[in-house]
């Protein structure tokens, strides 16, 4: 009886713990842990300052534990990755990615559909190492730097609603 019981109240705890919602991310948190994806392929991405290919069989979920496929991964999406570990020291430097994490809440969602609408409107062909920087109510700010000069660093603030920017040197 008493393993019944022990069994049952175990099954109750993991089904408790797999209903729970996980806790989205505040801005802070992903300033401080995610990356913006600059662009990307089926065979991989480019982000911080990296041309990453993805080895093969490859984790990808979402923060919600989801698996995902590459083409889930879009230009200015937010992720956390890990790397093999060896980076090519090229410019850009070139690496493999073996897990990555796609941030899927309703704050990362409505970084990105921001973030994709500047990168893929503004000519960005010189610029580099997209970052978060601060969100003030409705107005996200986001850092990059010149890709020839990467002494110079830019600032972009984009109103989440209307999508509308501004683009101004540091």
């Amino acid at each position: 009886m008493k393993k019944v019981s022990l069994l049952i109240g175990l099954l109750l705890l993991l089904s408790a713990c797999g209903n729970s919602e996980m806790k989205e991310p505040t801005f802070e948190e992903l300033k401080d842990h995610a990356y913006i994806v600059e662009s990307t392929t089926e065979e991989g991405i480019f982000v911080n300052y990296t041309s990453f290919t993805y080895i093969e069989n490859v984790k990808l979920q979402t923060n919600q534990g989801e698996r995902i496929k590459p083409t889930n991964i879009k230009t200015g999406s937010l992720i956390w990755y890990e790397d093999t570990g060896a980076i090519m020291e090229s410019y850009p430097m070139q690496g493999t990615i073996k897990q990555l994490t796609l941030y899927d809440d309703k704050l990362s969602r409505r970084l990105e559909k921001g973030i994709a609408y500047f990168l893929n409107s503004y000519d960005m062909s010189d610029f580099i190492g997209v970052q978060l920087v601060s969100l003030e109510g409705k107005e996200l700010i986001i850092q990059f730097k010149g890709f020839s000069n990467p002494d110079a660093v830019y600032f972009a603030t984009i109103n989440l609603e209307t999508l509308k920017y501004d683009v101004n040197p540091q």
